[in-house]
């Protein structure tokens, strides 16, 4: 039970950071397309 639960947040996390990069890199490449 612990296992699974841990096994479900950790991948909660890895979606939560996979979302933040996607929007960090969006961010980023219209900052370096605005900047050529």
């Amino acid at each position: 039970m612990k296992k699974g639960l841990r096994e479900i947040v950790g991948l909660f996390f890895v979606w939560l950071l996979s979302d933040k990069v996607r929007m960090l890199w969006r961010a980023s490449k219209v900052r370096f397309l605005r900047k050529l």
